[in-house]
């Protein structure tokens, strides 16, 4: 993986193409729908009434009318807006877990979690770029991928 600080030129193409080329509206099945999406600020659900498990036993119910993601690209800054009030969740990294988050104060205010979380991921190859368009250069780079 290339050091994005070391390629801004290729960074800033690719969040250009990522943004004119992939949906702006997603859509899903949860209890939730896609509000907005501010690029670099934040995304925004709201419930959504027309949720096939509203009202039916054993489906978990949505409780709040609207989820406000915002976007902090420095992980330690979200952390001082966590400290202060200013935002109610955040995913820690593990040192912040270990070492930012152990004091009196913090753990009287907050609940630290430690789960598994389920994940997919997937390699997708731009097959508009002549590299990719071979498919035994597509199949070369799935080997050489540490999975």
């Amino acid at each position: 993986m290339h050091d994005p600080k070391q390629h801004p030129a290729a960074v800033k193409r690719f969040a250009e193409n990522f943004n004119n080329n992939y949906s702006r509206n997603p859509v899903g099945s949860g209890p939730y729908k896609f509000a907005f999406w501010k690029t670099g600020q934040e995304v925004q659900l709201v419930r959504d009434p027309s949720y096939w498990g509203n009202g039916k036993a054993g489906i978990d119910q949505p409780h709040l009318d609207r989820l406000r993601f915002r976007i902090i690209n420095n992980l330690d800054a979200a952390l001082i807006q966590l400290k202060s009030g200013d935002l109610d969740t955040m995913d820690l990294t593990p040192i912040q877990a270990k070492r930012g988050t152990s004091s009196e104060r913090f753990k009287k205010q907050f609940e630290k979690y430690e789960y598994y979380s389920p994940t997919y991921s997937y390699v997708g190859w731009n097959n508009q770029s002549p590299i990719f368009r071979d498919k035994r250069v597509r199949q070369a780079m799935i080997y050489f991928t540490n999975r």
